[in-house]
């Protein structure tokens, strides 16, 4: 078992290797709240959580005795200033499970125990804070450009809007994703420069945006966030929730269906699709 936190800055450290030693607690837990009226059941739903872990400071007991109480102070203060972060960030951490699913959290309590016994060794019992108590691993599938078609001009490329929207154009791209959640799953889009327009067909569902993308450019379509936008060349974000595709039957975050799905697009650019595939609890291994 492998556990680690990526804090909000990037920053990464093991809870399974010294010094930082998890012990236990109840972060695979779960639980799923619910409303009743007149003895039945009317929603079944998650709630913001706080869940325990058990983390041991320890030293390796490769060093000396004096050396291990030496480095002990400073494992500590940057174990407190490594959660804190996401606090003054007010942004969500990742613990990850076994290097695959994650928790988005953050740390908002710690009590210690045992760091009065005269020895490198203190035991410190943090409390999570879960705002979106899924644990979550990203599914990825890259769809490259070919470089034999050239991109489609935009009078090539029509949305007609009847039961659902369809690409019609000179040239296509056809493949497939597989979603292994048990249920529609959020997604995160990117689409690559350079390129004029990107729509691409998952399904029976539309996805695109009008605008232009640059070479070193790229905009994204964020399901889960419910954002869209563009980051050029000089890395600054810009919001493009208007430029989106409209039209009958299209529905710009609709999630991705669990399973096999078509993939239609022209070909002419490239484009990352990850989906994030939601559990109570991570898979075991």
């Amino acid at each position: 078992m492998n556990i680690k936190y990526v804090n909000s800055n990037g920053k990464e450290i093991s809870l399974t290797d010294y010094p930082y030693l998890f012990q236990e607690g109840d972060i695979i837990d779960y639980n799923w709240d619910y409303d009743s009226e007149n003895g039945k059941i009317k929603r079944i739903y998650k709630n913001i959580v706080e869940r325990k872990v058990n983390i041991k400071v320890l030293p390796d007991f490769s060093y000396s005795a004096s050396k291990r109480k030496q480095l002990m102070s400073g494992y500590v203060n940057d174990l407190c200033d490594f959660f804190e972060t996401d606090i003054v960030n007010n942004k969500d951490g990742k613990l990850y499970f076994d290097d695959d699913y994650y928790l988005n959290c953050k740390l908002i309590a710690s009590s210690k125990s045992d760091w009065q016994m005269g020895i490198a060794y203190m035991n410190c019992e943090f409390t999570l804070l879960v705002e979106y108590p899924f644990w979550i691993k990203e599914e990825r599938k890259s769809f490259l450009q070919n470089d034999d078609i050239s991109e489609m001009a935009e009078t090539d490329t029509k949305l007609y809007g009847y039961h659902y929207p369809y690409v019609y154009g000179t040239t296509k791209g056809i493949d497939s994703f597989y979603n292994p959640s048990i249920k529609s799953s959020n997604f995160r889009l990117v689409f690559y420069g350079p390129v004029s327009n990107p729509q691409v067909m998952i399904g029976d569902n539309l996805y695109g945006i009008n605008i232009t993308i640059n070479a070193g450019e790229y905009a994204v379509i964020d399901s889960m966030e419910e954002k869209m936008y563009l980051v050029d060349l000089s890395g600054t974000t810009n919001d493009i929730f208007n430029k989106r595709i409209k039209g009958q039957g299209v529905r710009i975050y609709e999630k991705i269906p669990s399973g096999v799905s078509s993939v239609n697009w022209s070909s002419g650019f490239g484009f990352d699709l990850i989906v994030y595939d939601e559990r109570s609890e991570p898979k075991w291994h």
